[in-house]
């Protein structure tokens, strides 16, 4: 189960959403309700926060070309399985190639 019931503070953190309130709506109210932006005031979910760690692990970012299978796994409404090969240079760090499958 998530907690959405944790309070996370954003002000002071360079948050578009609370930092910026007064400036763009005029408002300057501390207790202010900004619903102005789409902005979690939760943190991510654990599920989140594992595949971006396994993404930034992978340590090769780039632009992915559509080979269909987004389309599909959209259609499907992601319940087909996907896979992304890791294939670091073994010279990073000495770590061999990996792959992954996500549902």
């Amino acid at each position: 189960m998530f907690d959405f019931d944790r309070i996370i503070e954003r002000r002071g953190t360079h948050s578009t959403k609370w930092d910026n309130i007064a400036r763009l709506s005029g408002i300057e109210s501390p207790d202010a309700i900004a619903m102005w932006v789409a902005d979690m005031d939760f943190a991510a979910p654990p599920g989140v926060t594992s595949a971006l760690t396994a993404e930034i692990q992978c340590a090769v970012h780039g632009y992915y070309a559509d080979t269909g299978s987004w389309a599909a796994a959209l259609v499907s409404r992601g319940s087909m399985p996907r896979s992304k090969s890791c294939s670091n240079p073994a010279s990073i760090e000495g770590r061999p190639s990996a792959s992954r499958t996500s549902v």
